[in-house]
């Protein structure tokens, strides 16, 4: 009995503790219901953001680069039900930096996969695996497809996957002239 007591206590404290995580991504605002806001993260999740004014004040800007620290809302509904519903703890960052990232050319060996949201990727020989912009010919959108190419990449996390690196453009060889025939003149 002393035991089920104690039971019975801590789970409400157990599911009132709830953790936080990051969320990246760009604010936006639709005109549904009246006007709602809404965070998009790059691979096109949208949260609907609860909290202080002051949190909110700092992040309704349209277009606005955001890097936030939320926890889920339970227990909440929302008048637009565009997305998830969280509530921010803390906003770290409203700056979007400049960068320019290198791009360089390398030989990729590996197969081609898909995950489950619809991105498709390299998962290489390598161990490592690569995202595929989707700029690229369609025709290599076939999951199980040797890929063995030479391509123009940017390594690190600059996709929506968060992979080695982000596939920009696939270098096809130069055609070789080839005759038909061997003529001897």
């Amino acid at each position: 009995m002393k035991y089920l007591i104690y039971l019975l206590l801590l789970v409400p404290f157990n599911l009132l503790a709830q953790k936080e995580f990051t969320l990246v991504g760009t604010m936006k605002h639709t005109e549904i219901e009246g006007g709602c806001w809404y965070l998009e993260t790059k691979r096109g999740q949208k949260y609907e953001l609860v909290g202080s004014e002051e949190n909110l004040k700092k992040v309704r800007v349209d277009g606005r680069y955001v890097t936030l620290s939320v926890r889920q809302a339970k227990m909440m509904a929302s008048v637009c039900m565009l997305g998830t519903m969280v509530e921010i703890v803390d906003v770290h960052d409203t700056n979007r930096y400049p960068r320019d990232p290198v791009a360089e050319t390398k030989r990729i060996r590996g197969v081609v996969a898909k995950t489950e949201d619809g991105f498709w990727y390299i998962r290489g020989t390598d161990g490592k695996n690569y995202e595929m912009s989707k700029s690229i010919v369609p025709s290599y959108y076939k999951t199980g497809l040797r890929f063995n190419r030479a391509v123009t990449m940017v390594g690190g996390a600059e996709g929506a996957l968060d992979m080695h690196g982000l596939i920009i453009e696939v270098i096809r060889p130069e055609e070789r002239i080839v005759p038909k025939y061997n003529d001897p003149r």
